[in-house]
């Protein structure tokens, strides 16, 4: 009876740090990231972060109107939002973690910065999976989408 108490609680634990880590890669997070470069008085790089996120939404709502695939846990829709919503392909989490990940590498150029984020990316993906938000194709499909739109977004130069 102990064990499955136990099994239960560490079940639950491993769940909700996935849930905790999934949120680096959420849309209010990005904002805030947004406004504290900005505030911070970065603003090429809060500039090319909220321009890196339209593109980055756009391209994500084209493929999704053009190609729908099911989430793990399906969930049902009701109008084309909602529809747009219940797709799994790609990743929006995965798009917007990488944006977030590949700019602050690019900015600060520092070693110790590039393995924080570098990880933050892979457990972010994987927190998607774990949670049966997503397949392993639409996390890489994302993550692929994000440096396509990080290397669209760096060609703007700005003087």
């Amino acid at each position: 009876m102990v064990e499955v108490g136990l099994k239960t609680i560490i079940n639950y634990a491993i769940k909700t740090i996935f849930q905790d880590f999934s949120l680096f890669g959420n849309l209010l997070f990005y904002l805030f990231i947004i406004c504290l470069e900005f505030a911070f008085e970065n603003y090429l790089f809060s500039f090319k972060l909220f321009l890196s996120l339209v593109i980055g939404y756009l391209v994500v709502i084209i493929i999704r109107l053009s190609y729908y695939k099911s989430r793990p846990n399906k969930q049902k829709y009701s109008n084309l939002l909602e529809k747009l919503d219940s797709s799994s392909f790609p990743s929006m989490h995965a798009v917007r973690i990488m944006l977030i990940g590949l700019f602050f590498i690019d900015f600060y150029k520092n070693y110790l910065i590039a393995l924080f984020f570098m990880s933050t990316i892979l457990i972010v993906g994987y927190s998607r999976y774990y949670l049966k938000k997503h397949y392993t194709i639409d996390i890489v499909a994302g993550y692929i989408t994000g440096i396509c739109v990080f290397l669209l977004v760096n060609l703007i130069k700005v003087s």
